[in-house]
């Protein structure tokens, strides 16, 4: 599990991701959950209000997430994770912070969900990840009967 917080320069967000990236491939781990404030929204309908500035850094987080086979864990509950705090026209939210869950963590029967819960003083919600077993694991296995066997031979 990584746990990030990205800088706002971009900058200081390519050595983040470059980093990150270096140490993904030369320890080559399994099961990555990337958690946290990524400083990045992934597409545009993830912020509201601001300017519409190309956002660089999503092009490098894109590359990670198809690099790495991570799925971003959507949001139950919510759907911007900061704020600005600020009233009227100068009002901005977008969704920086998330889960990045590596799909093959997943195909082991595991189910991620995530949801925005309240914040209170800081300018960012906090969020909250829920790994559990997926309920629907498919059809019942096929059992042979013990009576029926016996029954069988004669």
């Amino acid at each position: 599990m990584f746990n990030l917080y990205a800088l706002v320069l971009p900058s200081e967000k390519k050595i983040c991701w470059d980093s990150l990236q270096s140490y993904l491939f030369l320890h080559n781990p399994e099961n990555i959950i990337i958690a946290g404030d990524l400083n990045v929204t992934l597409v545009v309908e993830e912020k509201k209000g601001g300017s519409l500035v190309r956002e660089l850094a999503r092009e490098w987080v894109k590359d990670l997430i198809l690099d790495w086979e991570l799925e971003d864990i959507k949001t139950t509950r919510g759907k911007f994770t900061w704020s600005n705090k600020r009233i009227g026209p100068g009002h901005i939210v977008a969704c920086l912070d998330r889960f990045l869950v590596q799909s093959s963590f997943l195909t082991c029967g595991l189910m991620a969900t995530s949801k925005i819960l309240p914040n209170y003083t800081s300018d960012h919600k906090p969020i909250f990840l829920e790994l559990s077993l997926d309920g629907n694991l498919g059809p019942i296995p096929f059992r042979f009967s013990s009576l029926w066997i016996h029954q069988e031979r004669f």
